[in-house]
């Protein structure tokens, strides 16, 4: 499967990457027919999109987007269930500006994290993510 939609869409997780992507599964192969599938905000043209979806499609590389979609939406589904879990584990980060908590007061930023801070900023939101 010699497509090359990942050079013109920005995010293949987002919706129309995704519509695409679960097209192709479904078993749609014309790129003018994939290519409507997009939304009106993709800055690509549909013509180029089109010309992108032109290519062969390999039984096995079609079962393992089949299998790649499919793994996907099962993280998906589990994901919403799993965070809460995670996120008791450890408290959020106070120097990251990620992990701050949208109830807590922003806090002017005068100056940039130092590599210590930064550091040790990474090493706790590895650790709060962590599943075992």
């Amino acid at each position: 499967m010699n497509v090359q939609l990942g050079r013109l869409l920005a995010d293949l997780s987002g919706k129309s990457g995704l519509a695409i992507i679960r097209a192709i599964v479904a078993g749609e192969r014309d790129g003018a027919m994939l290519a409507a599938l997009c939304d009106r905000r993709v800055r690509t043209s549909p013509e180029v999109i089109a010309k992108s979806l032109v290519g062969t499609w390999r039984d096995e590389h079609l079962l393992a987007l089949k299998q790649a979609v499919a793994t996907y939406d099962l993280v998906r589904r589990i994901s919403p269930n799993a965070t809460p879990k995670l996120r008791r584990r450890s408290p959020p980060c106070s120097n990251c500006r990620i992990h701050r908590r949208s109830h807590e007061p922003r806090r002017a930023q005068t100056k940039r994290h130092t590599a210590e801070q930064q550091a040790t900023c990474a090493q706790r939101c590895s650790r709060r993510w962590a599943w075992t």
